[in-house]
């Protein structure tokens, strides 16, 4: 999977719109550690991200038991929890944007 490069625009007309954006080097130095977690005698895998302010997302990911790699699967746990760090930084980009719009106008 490969990230999007994700705009996240404030409202207003467009010679006062500002715009910001995630990239995916923002979204890995929110992390600060991963551990991994293989459910005896399953394929499950679940990865814990805990970001550099104390939050936590997780993911997973299961394999078929026949072709079960963990490599593979650790992969895609990562990028499964890694994933909903993009929708927490968009929220709290647009958050900042709509504070700082509130401010200039005297909110």
């Amino acid at each position: 999977m490969t990230d999007p490069e994700i705009t996240a625009t404030t409202a207003g007309p467009a010679p006062e719109r500002e715009t910001a954006q995630l990239t995916p080097e923002m979204i890995d130095a929110r992390i600060a550690a991963e551990a991994y977690h293989q459910f005896p005698g399953t394929t499950m895998i679940v990865c814990l991200l805990t970001l550099t302010n104390g939050a936590y997302v997780t993911g997973g990911a299961a394999g078929i038991a026949a072709d079960f790699d963990e490599a593979t699967a650790r992969r895609v746990a990562r990028e499964a929890a890694r994933s909903k760090i993009w929708a927490l930084e968009g929220y709290l980009l647009r958050e900042r944007q709509a504070a700082a719009a509130a401010a200039a106008n005297g909110r």
